[in-house]
């Protein structure tokens, strides 16, 4: 509840203002800054107003978190934090203003001076005169108080432009402090109380740093930092005049106590007092606010109280309460609540407030009584409004410049915007387009004026009173200087195209054959091309295109050198300075060849842009040598990828030296660097890492929004810093980008870089969420490139899908980066997935804008065919908005998983359908996981949307464990992960009839084999199925995670023993456990997803009988005339076996079953669930009686049995959603020993178990094999002690268990958690033993018999440990005489009681050993001890052969023939 009102509004009930903010000499600014200069806000229904000038000021309380509002520092104190998982540093900028980063355990020393954080808005610069800091809060969980000694030695600094303009030190006031919280005591760990960091700074600031002067960094772990803030929601005083009042006409002060001159409390200018006793009575006052004031609201009083009172005496007995306006008690906040805020303010005075939890009408104020107070004086009572998230934390514009004909504009993550073009240059045509997402057209240089409205949403309601409208400038910016790119044209030279000097090999441009505009790379319109498009690669030694010209180019005319070659359209293989390999210029006089350059031939090729044109690429060389005759031949073979068509613009040359017709870099080819405004791009502070690098005192990550402003001329984190930090990551996130785009790092670089050193010295990562999706190490499902060029380089990735964040590491050859900053992020956009980015398409080619995506069916099922044959593919449905119906658009997918998960892209065509007023495509696709982008309409197939993502599961599954214990992965599956639509088995540990009916019809694959592992359930994970079938010894962790339909569960018993089970499913009983045969097919398919009936399942009672027992528990048998017959426990509270088929299996209760005669050695496979609805009675010869059980209705004892929820757990509600904890309550009739049972489908931890139930059990036997018990306690020290010495550390499902209660009553109550469920073999006794002996050590006695029989019992010394029986430490052994139960035992004997397991504390007397025979045998006594028990301090005293023998190294005795025999042996230490 605490949580969600600060969530709605955080009230700042306490403050460190900071003295003094001026500093003399910083200088003063005349202008704004860039950011604010190019944006204009024109009105605002939140908080911040732009002033005339520029700055912002805001009315109330302003949260600093939003687009462009970044940790632009990070001190050495939170270095070390920051990725730890503690700190988590970016709850400083969330949307959530309850959330805080914690110093708790992190913090190295804080050097003095050293700053810990700043907050950075990086298009707005705030006002001189307003308030700003930081939100914190005290960590309740570091249990230190924060005391003046910490808060007095903070300082706050304030910069603009990384230039500071003013700082402040916490100083004066009370204590030294003004304005200091006093007392903070977040004694309820709610973290309700939340104070401020602030100061008023007196010049114009866009940055505020936090740091602390002499701080014991011990105590800063005490501090959570919410966030930052600039403005101040003011007081509203209750007096009188205040206009928010009415003037005062509402209000009152209905009642008081001990209170002189109440009504004072309400006028401005009076106040009330209390009298000065010797003994004070209390005094209280209320305020009545004559209105309604709405929930989160802060309320308080100020007053000042008696000097002789410590703040921490009155904080302890002070109070303040709200009230309804009938008078009815609402909240109050008092002693160490941490709600509560008391402060000593300056001039004596004290305010006391909190956060109002409901709408109220009054407050009260209650002062203590009880002592001595010296009098006081009460002034009035306030109220402050809750701090509103203001449109800015949503959304922000900012301008800029562009060289490109379109401007890119941002998409708010919530809310709506929309967009308006009101100025442009005259001559200019541009517009925003029709999707609202770019400003196209933008032809002609020059300023536009874009105006933005913006309505912010609040739990997905629009309020227009939260509307913001900015106009920002972009400046389309003018081409390079005239002398460059001079192009040679049919008017300027008599250029015409034709054919190659040697056209032995053809040509591909020179003839329209398979071309498109020949002509137009000489024409005078420069943004014509030629175009090649072809199905094939482009081969070696080809030439691609020649023109020849009247009038050569005399170089000598143009100062000696002239740099010439072709202008050729930018795209994805062309952007790399690899593609000096693939072309080469040859230039000639007539026809002799006098010049020629490829980038081994000739080192003045070059490969750069167009001037600003970033769309076209140049490729050229350099030359000396007059020319009338240029030609483009390939030089090697050019992959062109997904880019099916090559352009070429033209033919140019310029003076190699002339001024401003350098080569730019290919690598800035349509770059648009990502910020916060166009990209959402801000540092992912949860992925931060810092390497294994020493940080120095001082050491700081400055300057951060160098990496987040987007302009490539900035950087940040150089090699300075980040050569203390090998190893360390730089986290980045951003909007989602779509698949087929360049994602790329900029670096600013110096000297000629290797790429694979560049490479070795820097990783990049993308991801998209948690999932990684490509990195420069492995390449992923990506394209890498690395270009260095012009001071610059770039490290890129092409995902083939979509993804939203980038980890950049560095690696161990750092130095190869020497001097280097990291400048950005950027996008080269290629919306269409074309491999020709945007601005290098002619306008329009990349935006189909009638066709968007809406959303698909995310999840699908294999389809079944008419036979009801599976078919191995499912329909993936793809709504669209836009298009036309019945068109046909190319559809392109990417299979990660599934049979064409090979790692390539396939196109499809498929037509637009509309049904029901929806638009959609239809893919039918293999069984497999997929990313799904969309065509248009064009022959080219452009891209509209990448990265939709789709499953088609299949219709069953079996599950393998081959990869991990994740239900959803893949790869762990034989067919692929399952939904709702399909049936999963579980396969057993070995000889899985599945698996091996599965490999029998894949005779040609890799066989299947099971991988040891078995499904362990996530939490939050969508973990679904149809049916679920588990084979025997098959398990799942965790089932209360499933969404499913039904269960099948099978299980193996062998003949001739009883064993303990437990009901795994709803609606069991007792008539169910018979071993049939079905009626139909018996392969897997056949049976394992089958409802059991009569009609396919005829109940068999006689091959094999089923004798079943209940444990201290009454029940019947039925007689052949139709009487029930009463059948009770007998000696071990084992009732007869009995033949009743309507008894329940009650959840977590156990009961013994056996199949067939003591002979038989059989193994029978039992069958679940059961929906026969009725059972009959058999007579000894098979046939059935006229008697029967009906299952589905009511009887005079039980509700019905058969109600539908057969086939679900156990352990489910009847409604609602499954949960854990699970109780059980067992229940018997006699003794101290319950029958419980396993329900769950996983292994339960033992020693959890016994921890968790400790108060109401004292031990555990399971069955050990042999007709006996093996007891079980808890050792003390989280493991388990056993009668046998073996280890046991878990109960399998479906198995039953003793439990010895503590209570003493009739009833055990037990509890099953989350973490006592695990996976595991079944259970097993493990070879080593005494894993648990006591401190003293201890002794295991065993007694075996010819034939192999054999029993245990355990002695231990523990000092801390009684010599008399206690339930918990020792357990009395169970001897079940009924036939098939133990046939001999062995146990200790202690206050007339037989142990399995005995501890003793001192052990001073003899310990009688007792021996049970169920008929006279031979049996040999073994004795094999640890500690004391075998250091020759006790013997074993055999009476009657008159021996004893010293226990040193074991000992093995041949005891002879043997009854039962208590008397005959007995333990005793050596005196």
């Amino acid at each position: 509840m605490d949580k969600m009102i600060n969530l709605l509004s955080v009230l700042f009930f306490c403050g460190i203002l900071l003295a003094s903010c001026q500093d003399e000499e910083i200088p003063a600014y005349s202008d704004v800054s860039r950011a604010a200069s190019d944006t204009k806000t024109t009105y605002t229904g939140g908080s911040l107003k732009q002033n005339a000038d520029g700055t912002w000021q805001a009315s109330s309380r302003v949260p600093l978190i939003g687009p462009g509002r970044i940790v632009n520092l990070v001190g050495n104190g939170l270095l070390s934090a920051v990725g730890s998982g503690d700190c988590k540093l970016g709850n400083l900028m969330d949307i959530d203003l309850t959330n805080a980063a914690s110093f708790s355990g992190s913090l190295l020393a804080v050097e003095l001076g050293v700053p810990i954080v700043s907050v950075k808005d990086m298009y707005r610069v705030y006002k001189a005169g307003q308030k700003a800091g930081f939100i914190y809060r005290p960590n309740a969980q570091s249990g230190k108080l924060l005391g003046a000694e910490v808060l007095k030695g903070f300082w706050l600094e304030f910069y603009r432009e990384g230039v500071k303009v003013g700082s402040a030190a916490s100083g004066g006031g009370s204590g030294g402090v003004l304005g200091l919280d006093l007392l903070t005591l977040p004694s309820t760990g709610k973290g309700d109380l939340e104070c401020e960091i602030a100061a008023t700074c007196d010049a114009d600031f866009d940055e505020v740093r936090m740091g602390t002067i002499k701080v014991d960094v011990n105590l800063l772990d005490a501090i959570e930092v919410c966030y930052a803030f600039v403005g101040d929601n003011p007081e509203i005083p209750a007096v009188t005049g205040n206009s928010w009042f009415d003037d005062g006409a509402g209000l009152s002060v209905p009642d008081n106590i001990n209170v002189v001159d109440a009504e004072n409390v309400i006028d401005p200018d009076k106040h009330a007092t209390y009298a000065d006793v010797i003994v004070s009575l209390s005094h209280s006052v209320t305020v009545d606010f004559g209105k309604d004031i709405p929930a989160n609201y802060e309320v308080g009083f100020y007053f000042k109280g008696s000097e002789l009172l410590s703040l921490d005496v009155l904080a302890g007995s002070t109070s303040l309460s709200s009230y309804s306006s009938e008078g009815e008690k609402l909240q109050t906040a008092g002693g160490n609540l941490s709600v509560l805020s008391l402060k000593v303010l300056s001039g004596g005075r004290q305010k006391i407030n909190m956060v109002a939890q409901n709408p109220f009408r009054r407050a009260k104020l209650h002062l203590p009584g009880g002592v001595k107070l010296g009098g006081g004086e009460i002034y009035n009572a306030y109220l402050r409004k809750p701090v509103e998230l203001d449109p800015t934390n949503f959304f922000s514009i900012a301008g800029g410049e562009t060289t490109r004909n379109y401007y890119n504009l941002p998409v708010p993550q919530k809310g709506t915007v929309t967009y308006e073009l009101v100025e442009q240059p005259a001559g200019a045509s541009a517009a925003v387009s029709p999707s609202g997402k770019r400003v196209v057209g933008m032809r002609v240089p020059g300023d536009y004026k874009i105006r933005a409205t913006y309505r912010i949403h609040i739990d997905g309601t629009e309020h227009p009173d939260k509307e913001l409208v900015q106009e920002v400038v972009v400046t389309k910016t003018v081409a390079a200087a005239s002398t460059c790119n001079q192009w040679i044209t049919h008017t300027s030279r008599g250029a015409v195209v034709t054919s190659p000097v040697d056209h032995g090999s053809g040509c591909l441009l020179c003839l329209p054959l398979g071309t498109e505009g020949v002509n137009n790379i000489v024409d005078d319109d420069y943004t014509n091309y030629q175009t090649y498009t072809g199905l094939l690669d482009l081969a070696s030694n080809i030439p691609v295109t020649a023109i020849r010209m009247d009038t050569s180019v005399t170089p000598s005319q143009e100062g000696g050198r002239v740099r010439t070659g072709f202008v050729l359209q930018a795209s994805k293989k062309l952007l790399n300075l690899g593609a000096l390999q693939f072309f080469r210029i040859r230039l000639y006089k007539g026809n002799t060849e006098v010049d020629k350059g490829t980038a081994d031939e000739n080192t003045t090729v070059g490969v750069g842009l167009l001037g600003s044109d970033e769309g076209k690429i140049r490729y050229s060389i350099e030359t000396d040598q007059e020319f009338d005759r240029i030609e483009l031949w390939t030089s090697g073979v050019l992959d062109l990828g997904l880019v099916k068509q090559l352009r070429i613009y033209g033919a140019f040359y310029e003076p190699a030296d002339a001024a401003g017709c350098e080569n730019l870099s290919i690598g800035d080819a349509c770059m648009e660097m990502m910020n916060p405004v166009n990209a959402g791009l801000d540092i992912d502070y949860e992925h931060l890492k810092l390497g294994s690098g020493i940080l120095g005192v001082g050491n700081v990550f400055a300057d951060l929004e160098h990496i987040l402003d987007g302009d490539k001329t900035s950087g940040a984190l150089g090699n300075t810093t980040l050569g203390l930090l090998s190893g360390s990551t730089l986290a980045l996130r951003f909007r989602p980008v779509e698949g087929n785009q360049t994602v790329g790092v900029l670096l600013q670089t110096t000297g000629s870089i290797a790429n694979a050193d560049v490479i070795s010295a820097m990783t990049v990562k993308l991801f998209h969420g948690s999932v990684p999706i490509a990195d420069t190490g492995t390449g992923g499902v990506a394209d890498v490139d690395v270009i260095s060029h012009g001071g610059y380089t770039t490290i890129e990735l092409t995902p083939f899908t979509t993804v939203d964040r980038v980890e950049i590491t560095t690696g161990s050859l750092l130095s190869a980066l020497k001097d280097a900053k990291v400048c950005g992020v950027f996008l080269r956009p290629d919306t269409d997935g074309d491999g020709i980015p945007d601005c290098a398409e002619d306008e329009g080619e990349d935006e189909s804008e009638d066709l968007a995506y809406v959303g698909i069916s995310e999840h699908q099922c294999e389809a079944r065919d008419a036979a009801g044959a599976r078919t191995g593919k499912g329909t993936v449905s793809v709504y669209v908005s836009g298009g036309k119906p019945g068109t046909s658009y190319t559809l392109f997918y990417y299979a990660v998983e599934g049979v064409e998960a090979d790692g390539q892209q396939r196109t499809v065509t498929v037509p637009l359908q509309e049904k029901n007023g929806k638009r959609y495509f239809e893919l039918e696709l293999p069984v497999g996981e997929y990313y799904i982008g969309i065509g248009d309409a064009s022959p080219q197939g452009r891209a509209v949307y990448n990265g939709a993502h789709a499953v088609v599961h299949p219709l069953q599954t079996l599950w393998l464990g081959t990869a991990d214990t994740d239900w959803n992965t893949w790869g762990n599956w034989s067919e692929g992960s399952p939904w709702g639509c399909t049936d999963v088995i579980i396969p057993s540990p070995s000889d899985s009839p599945a698996i091996a009916w599965f490999n029998e019809q894949h005779p040609d694959a890799t066989p299947l084999r099971f991988g040891g592992r078995y499904p362990v359930l996530a939490e939050q994970a969508e973990n679904q199925c149809a049916g679920i079938h588990f084979e025997p010894g098959a398990e799942v962790v965790h089932t209360h995670r499933l969404t499913y339909d039904a269960a099948w569960v099978d299980f193996i018993l062998p003949g001739g023993g009883y064993r303990l089970l437990s009901a795994p499913l709803k609606e069991m009983a007792t008539g169910d456990l018979f071993v049939g045969t079905p009626t139909g097919g018996t392969s897997v398919p056949d049976t394992y997803f089958t409802r059991w009936t009569d009609a396919n399942y005829p109940v068999n009672r006689f091959y094999p009988r089923i004798y079943q027992r209940f444990w201290s528990k009454s029940t019947y048998g039925m007689t052949a005339s139709n009487t029930p017959t009463a059948v009770g426990p007998g000696e071990t509270h084992w009732t007869a076996p009995f033949n009743a088929v309507r008894q329940r299996y009650d959840m977590g209760c156990g009961f013994s079953v056996r199949p067939g005669a003591e002979t038989d050695n059989g193994q029978y496979t039992f069958l679940l669930p059961k929906y026969h609805s009725q059972y009959w009675y058999y007579k000894p010869d098979g046939n059935p009686t006229s008697i029967y059980e009906d299952l589905s209705v009511a009887t005079s004892d039980d509700a019905a049995i058969r109600t539908g929820r057969g086939g679900r757990f156990i352990y489910e509600p009847e409604t609602g959603t499954p949960a854990m904890p699970v109780s059980v309550e067992l229940k018997n009739e006699a003794g101290t020993d319950f029958l419980a049972g396993n329900p769950f489908m996983a292994h339960v931890n033992i020693a959890r178990f016994l921890a968790g139930n400790s108060a109401s059990v004292a031990s555990i036997k399971l069955e050990d094999g042999a007709g006996g018990y093996v007891s079980l306690t808890a050792d003390g020290n989280g493991g388990v002690t056993s009668s046998d010495g073996q280890t046991y550390t878990s109960i399998a499902p479906l198995q039953g268990f003793l439990v010895e209660g503590k209570g003493g009553t009739r009833t055990c109550g037990v509890t099953y958690t989350e973490a006592m469920l695990e996976s595991g073999a079944v259970t097993a006794r493990a070879v080593h033993r005494f894993v648990t002996s006591g401190s003293g050590g201890s002794l295991c006695i065993t007694v075996r018999m010819p034939g192999g029989g054999a029993s245990s019992c355990l002695v231990e010394q523990d000092g801390h440990s009684s010599d008399g029986v206690r339930p918990g430490e020792d357990t009395r052994i169970l001897l079940d005489r009924t036939t098939g139960g133990r046939r001999v035992a062995v146990y200790t004997l202690s206050e007339g009681q037989a142990l399995d397991i005995q501890r003793l504390g001192s052990g001073s007397g003899r310990i009688p050993v007792g021996v049970y025979c169920a008929e006279k045998t031979e049996v040999t006594l073994c004795l094999e001890g640890t500690g004391q028990w075998n250091n020759g301090r006790w013997r074993l005293v055999d009476t009657r052969d008159g021996k004893s023998y010293i226990l040193r190294g074991g000992l093995e005795l041949a005891a002879g023939g043997m009854h039962t025999d208590e008397r005959r042996f007995y333990l005793e230490k050596v005196k």
